[in-house]
């Protein structure tokens, strides 16, 4: 009887016809397949994900690093305007408060109203506040700041064109404007921009407004610096930023002039800029610094503005102005 499959079928089975396997001769040689290392993939054969893995996940994480980094570092577009409100020679004091509350309405209207606008800051001129033409007309000269998000599709045109219509209505107040200055943000970084949320419900609300001091001054560098020096402002920008009196301290590049700079500062007082100007971390920067300016250097004259629009207030001091946060008390 023959074994079929290494048993002997039973004749139950009927005629049910069976496949006969026979057994190999016991003396047939055998061979042990050759050894093979462990997680090496034979010829011919693919390596495994398991492998890639870790070399997939690593690739991952730098890319996502990568995007992150850019996405914060990134220069954000702003534009710069400068103007002229000249009021009527009997309208001075009124002319000049309708000129502030409409443009600072206007201003928080816009930031409400566009997706792409990322932050406005009105300013008025310090020096030229007080001052009294020959003819009784009291020019006062303001500065407009916007930022923007990336995601502009078109480069911001200056919002000042959009409020003249409300300010020349407000007691006949009449604007000259100045060819806007468009910028980069290089410093601080893009979260920083963002116009900081009032204070919460459980604070004592604020009392009172209060005029930060705003310095803006242009510098130039000397060729092939504009990178050494970009990278070193950020040393003194969160040092300065650490100062109790010190709100801001920023920087844009000039589109088109790839060796300009504007630097803008925001101080409680006159007094905080004075402790600023004096502190060691000031004075170890401008010593770095000074081999990559241009001829001029940091003596060029900085032009000195009050803050109108974000608000603050001094009881407790809230600032709109601040970088990211509301400023510490």
């Amino acid at each position: 009887r023959t074994r079929v499959g290494g048993y002997c079928p039973s004749p139950s089975f009927g005629s049910a016809r069976m496949v006969a396997t026979p057994e190999p001769p016991s003396d047939a040689p055998t061979s042990d397949p050759p050894p093979r290392t462990v997680g090496a993939p034979s010829r011919g054969e693919r390596p495994s994900m398991g492998a890639l893995r870790p070399l997939v996940g690593g690739l991952a994480l730098l890319l996502v690093n990568h995007l992150l980094n850019g996405a914060v570092e990134a220069g954000l577009p702003a534009v710069l305007s400068h103007g002229t409100v000249r009021t009527q020679p009997r309208h001075n004091a009124s002319a000049a408060a309708l000129y502030a509350a409409a443009a600072s309405a206007a201003s928080a209207a816009a930031v409400e109203a566009d997706p792409h606008l990322l932050r406005v800051e009105l300013m008025v001129r310090r020096e030229e506040a007080a001052g009294e033409g020959a003819a009784g007309a009291a020019p006062e000269s303001f500065s407009l700041l916007q930022v923007h998000h990336r995601s502009a599709t078109a480069p911001p045109a200056p919002l000042v064109l959009g409020q003249r219509s409300v300010l020349e209505a407000a007691g006949g107040v009449a604007v000259s404007l100045d060819p806007p200055i468009r910028l980069t943000t290089v410093f601080p970084e893009r979260p920083r921009w963002r116009i900081p949320p009032p204070p919460a419900e459980a604070q004592p609300p604020p009392l009172g407004d209060v005029a930060l001091l705003v310095v803006l001054q242009r510098i130039e560098v000397a060729d092939g610096q504009a990178d050494a020096f970009s990278r070193a402002w950020a040393g003194l920008g969160y040092n300065a930023l650490g100062e109790p009196g010190t709100v801001r301290c920023d920087l844009f590049a000039v589109d088109g002039a790839p060796l300009a700079f504007y630097s803008r500062k925001a101080f409680r007082s006159a007094a905080d800029r004075a402790a600023h100007e004096a502190s060691a971390h000031f004075a170890a920067w401008a010593s770095d610094v000074a081999p990559l300016l241009d001829a001029a250097g940091l003596s060029r004259p900085p032009l000195l503005l009050d803050a109108v629009f974000p608000r603050s207030t001094p009881f407790p001091f809230s600032s709109g102005w601040g970088a990211g946060q509301p400023s510490a008390p």
